[in-house]
């Protein structure tokens, strides 16, 4: 957006061709990043800024991003386009995703400060000074209006929001110009100060685990304790078997990070599935957690729960209460079941 914003206000056109590597290169890891491109297309369209778009370089930036972003594609076309088969069990909850934009919004920007973005985007649409950059605030809304259509998540598109967010700071310079600006200054500062406190209250771990018990914030944020604790014991407080743990992606990538002398981690939920199954040798597993087939004896002659995931501070999020199973018997080679484990949420 920085690299946009600087060629609608002028700048040698042979820049699009950094765009270029910096779309293809965000393509690589996040698809949504085609929100703001649509948004930037439509948004140039509707200003009418022809002379941003007249030389061969925005096309070739086109064809460098696309370029980069090939191997993404020939990725998903080889493996059953997962990506779209996620976005389809996201938007299953669009409702609820829709009702998260606007305070998302809100946090993101500032609890306090939410007014300056607010007249970013007045000052985008209506000031003759920001005619220039109309164009990436239609991309902005735009961006975030396609997240919501097509029931994605409501941060998908929130980078977009930070032109608003510069915008806003060319209104409130103007609002300190016009007189009293160390008073103006001091409440600004104030507002600023304890939106940062507000924000990194709500979402850093800066509160002893006690008190973040004790609060009303485990029921917006899942914070994941479970694991060996000292003495070889897990925190539900029962000896872990021996065999291979097998984990959704959130209980697989914690213990693969924060574990300590455990034994191999495999997953069949999302990305995890890719990286393969346990080699041959492995047939019994320890199962932690909710990545869970409906019906286990299609792939293990007998599961059985040994303990229950305790946090230990009554903390109920997506992990609290969930199983820990012991399964053996494996009825056929992993290479062969591992398909019938993949599962996508």
């Amino acid at each position: 957006m920085w690299l946009i914003v600087r060629l609608l206000a002028g700048a040698d056109r042979r820049l699009w061709l950094v765009v270029g590597l910096a779309a293809g290169t965000g393509l690589e890891n996040k698809d949504t990043l085609l929100f703001l491109a649509a948004g930037l297309a439509m948004g140039l369209v509707l200003t009418r800024r022809w002379d941003v778009v007249r030389s061969p370089w925005p096309w070739a930036a086109t064809g460098i991003a696309l370029l980069l972003w090939a191997p993404n594609l020939a990725w998903q076309a080889t493996n059953g386009w997962p990506q779209l088969t996620m976005a389809s069990r996201i938007a299953g909850y669009a409702a609820d995703n829709r009702a998260q934009i606007v305070p998302l919004l809100w946090l993101f920007t500032g609890p306090l400060l939410f007014v300056v973005s607010a007249a970013g985007v007045a000052w985008v649409f209506r000031s003759r000074d920001a005619a220039r950059w109309r164009a990436i605030g239609v991309a902005g809304l735009l961006a975030l209006a396609l997240a919501a259509v097509t029931g994605g998540k409501a941060y998908y598109a929130i980078g977009g929001v930070a032109v608003f967010m510069a915008a806003g700071s060319i209104v409130v310079d103007r609002w300190l110009a016009r007189g009293h600006a160390r008073l103006k200054g001091a409440g600004f500062a104030v507002a600023a100060a304890m939106s940062g406190v507000l924000i990194g209250y709500l979402t850093l771990p800066v509160l002893p685990l006690t008190a973040y018990a004790a609060s009303s914030l485990p029921t917006a944020a899942g914070i994941c304790l479970h694991g060996r604790r000292g003495g070889g014991r897990p925190a539900g407080g029962r000896a872990c078997p021996s065999g291979d743990p097998d984990y959704d992606y959130s209980e697989a990538s914690a213990l693969v990070l924060l574990g300590s002398g455990l034994p191999p981690v495999y997953s069949g939920h999302n990305a995890y599935w890719a990286w393969g199954p346990p080699p041959a040798r492995r047939t019994v597993i320890v199962h932690v957690g909710d990545w869970r087939p409906a019906d286990w004896s299609r792939f293990f002659i007998g599961c059985h729960d040994v303990a229950r995931i305790d946090n230990g501070l009554g903390i109920q999020n997506g992990e609290q209460g969930k199983a820990v199973s012991v399964c053996t018997g494996l009825k056929a080679p992993w290479t062969s079941m591992w398909s019938g484990l993949r599962t996508i949420s």
